[in-house]
């Protein structure tokens, strides 16, 4: 095996991709350097692990494979912007350390200014340290998925490694609620309700609806490839998915991925009825209804069964005719993040910085408050955060991501190859997780930002499986 290097860049990205999720989200800045580790490790066996077999013979000095394997990372765009980013957030943490000051002639407390007022900066080093800790990874599973990962059944394998890696945590965070636990394994405490690994269950929510769009879219590929008899044994595994992934996405608790969680089963149906619809027997028919109410049956069960009250809580304001003021309640945050914006337009306020310039920008009222660390809208907190400079190389990077991945789908279609969903499905999720972001703040985790990439990142060399 270690000497495919194919799958050896296949166990890295599996690695990069499973740990924030089994490290508490990635949340907890202390149990991230591992994956910095992994991160080097991988990118060096890129550049100097023989691309083929006889790269050995052929090249046989280090620098000489260097060239050859990076010259392809170099005609690459999404290299160039994220590369720069994450240079960026290292310039940060290098100039970082702004003390607080009086201004005696404003009456008001200041902060110092930046060493190098033209480099990007951050208030405290721990907080560039962290983004970066979080955005290095990144930028090594984009490129290995981008160039490291050729093969479309390594994709598919790592696609469906995935799947199975949330299966296992669903069942994880079920024990836990069982057991009545109130800390994540029994040793971090949390004061508020939690799912799974996720101190957040908000986090928990969007992590599994990532999950549940996969697991759907393994069994659509699964179906296509067995005749679409739905209820075969070798579609119990990605069924079994589809309910764990399901189970998972509720419960958290948030009402968000609650409702996001039947629209997707929905749209699994959905296009499982659009393709298989005249290979499906009459009892396959009745097996899937009977399928919609064991969901259903489920959710119930998890929304009820533990005696939580966060649970009865947040189902019911699903119904709230008031459900928009919590929304609207948090519109001074954005408010405060444009002004921010405003007033630190190139470099931002640095990682993290968002919750030490609040104070300047909001009424005294509004503390103290939970939540008033973030804006709760993903996009302008970068924004703010990472300035127009640093904003500008993630959204390009972004782009030329998704250009891609519409170039190759394209280029599929026009050879007629018949669809299976899985990418439908994929893209529903992806969106639907955009859409939470724009309330609330998935992408400040770790394991749901690495997972959102890395799908991302992996549809083009799925495009064919369409």
């Amino acid at each position: 095996m270690w000497a495919d290097r194919k799958l050896v860049l296949t166990v890295f990205s599996g690695l990069i991709l499973i740990y924030p999720v089994w490290a508490c989200g990635g949340s907890m800045y202390g149990m991230m350097w591992p994956l910095q580790v992994v991160s080097v490790a991988a990118l060096l066996s890129y550049l100097f692990y023989p691309a083929w077999s006889g790269q050995a013979s052929a090249s046989a000095s280090l620098g000489c494979r260097a060239r050859v394997n990076g010259r392809e990372l170099l005609r690459d765009p999404v290299f160039w912007f994220l590369g720069l980013f994450v240079l960026y957030l290292s310039l940060a943490w290098l100039n970082a350390g702004r003390e607080r000051l009086i201004d005696y002639d404003k009456g008001a407390w200041v902060f110092a200014p930046p060493r190098y007022a033209w480099l990007p900066w951050s208030i405290e080093s721990v907080d560039a340290r962290e983004i970066f800790f979080w955005f290095f990874p990144l930028f090594t599973l984009v490129m290995l998925l981008r160039h490291g990962i050729q093969s479309k059944r390594l994709h598919l394998a790592l696609f469906r490694f995935c799947v199975w890696n949330a299966c296992l945590l669903a069942v994880f965070g079920l024990i836990q609620k069982v057991a009545g636990l109130k800390a994540i394994y029994g040793i971090f405490p949390m004061e508020r309700p939690f799912f799974a690994t996720f101190g957040y269950a908000n986090h928990s929510g969007d992590f599994f609806t990532l999950a549940l769009v996969c697991s759907a879219g393994v069994l659509l590929f699964q179906l296509r490839q067995g005749g679409g008899q739905i209820f075969r044994n070798r579609n119990i595994g990605p069924l079994l998915a589809v309910v764990l992934c399901f189970v998972g996405a509720n419960g958290g608790a948030c009402r968000v991925t609650m409702v996001y969680s039947v629209v997707i089963v929905v749209i699994l149906c959905g296009l499982v009825m659009r393709n298989h619809l005249a290979e499906l027997m009459t009892r396959d028919r009745v097996m899937l209804v009977g399928f919609l109410a064991l969901l259903f049956s489920i959710c119930v069960l998890v929304v009820f069964a533990f005696g939580q009250e966060i649970f009865r809580s947040e189902v019911g304001r699903l119904f709230n005719p008031k459900l928009d003021y919590e929304y609207s309640s948090r519109a001074f945050q954005s408010v405060a993040a444009v002004q921010m914006f405003m007033d630190f337009p190139w470099y931002g306020v640095g990682p993290w910085g968002y919750r030490y310039f609040l104070t300047d920008y909001i009424d005294a009222s509004y503390f103290p408050g939970y939540g008033l660390a973030n804006v709760h809208n993903d996009a302008l907190q970068f924004l703010v955060e990472f300035g127009a400079v640093g904003f500008s190389l993630l959204a390009l990077a972004l782009l030329v991501l998704i250009a891609d991945w519409i170039k190759k789908v394209y280029q599929v279609r026009k050879k007629d190859i018949p669809g299976t969903g899985l990418q439908i499905m994929v893209i529903t999720g992806l969106i639907l997780v955009v859409g939470h972001s724009m309330i609330d703040l998935p992408f400040r985790s770790p394991a749901i930002l690495y997972y959102w990439a890395g799908l991302l990142t992996g549809l083009p060399k799925l495009a064919p499986i369409v």
